[in-house]
């Protein structure tokens, strides 16, 4: 009854929120799922990329609402001619122009009417925002995704060591007894090394289990931005999920927030802004201009400066453009006919998602109850060859067996509880349910 004591003080160990650490210090921060959820979202690289693009797309839209402005530039030169152009009248030689001659102008160039083509091209430029948004919330979302998996990663390993160390605490008090029956002549020095052999094999598992904890840590600690030397301590707990048989409904969920789904559909509608652009290109296009300077050369005093003017209208209508038009917009059809299928598969992949998800965890919720009767059998099993063996009726092997068997036992509920969570929010990344802000 020993052991059941011992391994009852270790659970005791476990606080209501999640596992301590065996060794915690006041420098240790304490992680919740839901603190690691919003620090996984912050400062991350591949977010902060997706700002600068929004950044970027801003400055791309400002540029083409430019279009909507005049267009006005200033210019000074100097031209020295020669030989000049002049006639003979009256005995002398009169010059058409100076040799030296000074302009300086003010031009202003405005589209008056392009029937709808810059309109069309911002409009294709703001529909890429929206790809760039849902982009971001795919990203938060696979980061997240990414957290939940390492954080109840390290919350099963931890649980894992300490039922490794209970089964270590239950073999040394086997240990204790088999030396004490050595010492009364009823067992043997095979008995004790059979023993410290699974003790060895024990220690074995907990050192790479504590290896895989510490690897598990820095990942989290990346992830949420942490210093690779900070100590931290995760604090949560697993839960029973109650089980999904309604599979249709959930795709209909999926179908309205996924993601992938979201980043189709800016893709055709971006596809769609675009060839209302390029459908545009052969319209013709209504400019004005209008210039103000001064200049020499005017008669009857071509050295004098004068001021000078000009106001003009202009009709561009392109004629033939080598087939670009037809041609772009034959790519934009393969493009979204691409898309179309791209959708379809994506429909697919995740209602097979949905079915996985939601057969695991139907699947783990027999198993919870299996695996709570192989305990029950296990610790009356180890209690029977204990009794048995100190009473000399039984073998040192079938208390180390069943303790072993206990043990496994153990974690593999442990196991089956890990799965079901994890299958939770696989389920939940397969409707598309946001777990960040």
């Amino acid at each position: 009854m020993r052991n059941i004591f011992i391994y009852t003080l270790l659970l005791l160990s476990i606080s209501v929120f999640g596992l301590k650490a065996q060794s915690k210090t006041d420098k240790d921060d304490i992680v919740t799922l839901n603190q690691a959820l919003k620090l996984s979202v912050q400062n991350r690289p591949l977010l902060k990329q997706k700002e600068e693009d929004l950044r970027t797309l801003h400055y791309r839209i400002e540029q083409q609402k430019s279009a909507y402005l005049p267009e006005v530039d200033a210019q000074i030169s100097y031209l020295l001619m020669g030989p000049l152009p002049e006639f003979a009248f009256g005995g002398k030689n009169l010059e058409l122009a100076p040799s030296n001659n000074y302009n300086a102008l003010v031009a202003a160039h405005y589209i008056l009417y392009d029937f709808g083509k810059r309109d069309a091209q911002i409009d294709a430029l703001r529909s890429h925002r929206e790809s760039i948004l849902d982009e971001q919330n795919l990203i938060k979302s696979r980061l997240t995704n990414q957290t939940v998996r390492i954080f109840y990663t390290i919350l099963f390993l931890k649980q894992s060591i300490i039922e490794k160390q209970a089964e270590a605490a239950t073999l040394r008090e086997h240990l204790k007894i088999t030396e004490g029956k050595i010492a009364s002549g009823t067992a043997t020095e095979y008995d004790v090394l059979s023993t410290n052999t699974r003790l060895a094999d024990n220690e074995n598992a907990v050192v790479e289990l504590k290896n895989e904890l510490v690897k598990q840590e820095v990942a989290l600690k990346e992830l949420i931005g942490y210093d690779r030397k900070q100590n931290i301590e995760v604090a949560g707990e697993f839960f029973a999920v109650p089980s999904i048989v309604n599979s249709d409904s959930l795709m209909n969920v999926a179908a309205a927030q996924r993601m992938e789904f979201k980043l189709i559909a800016d893709a055709q509608n971006s596809a769609r802004m675009q060839k209302a652009s390029i459908a545009l290109m052969d319209k013709p296009v209504i400019n004005t201009q209008a210039m103000y300077g001064i200049k020499n050369g005017f008669e009857p005093n071509l050295d004098v400066l004068r001021g000078n003017w000009a106001v003009g209208v202009s009709l561009g209508i392109p004629i033939f453009n080598g087939n670009i038009r037809e041609n772009r917009e034959m790519e934009i059809e393969t493009g979204v006919l691409a898309s179309d299928q791209q959708l379809e598969q994506t429909k697919e992949s995740v209602k097979t998602e949905i079915y996985q998800s939601v057969s695991d965890l139907s699947s783990n919720n027999e198993k919870l109850s299996i695996t709570l009767k192989q305990i029950s059998y296990a610790e009356k099993s180890l209690e029977r060859a204990q009794l048995q063996y100190e009473s000399g009726a039984g073998t040192n092997l079938e208390v180390l067996d069943a303790s072993t068997m206990l043990t496994q036992a153990k974690l593999m509920h442990l196991q089956v509880m890990f799965r079901e969570v994890l299958n939770y929010y696989t389920l939940k990344n397969a409707i598309g349910d946001k777990l960040f802000e």
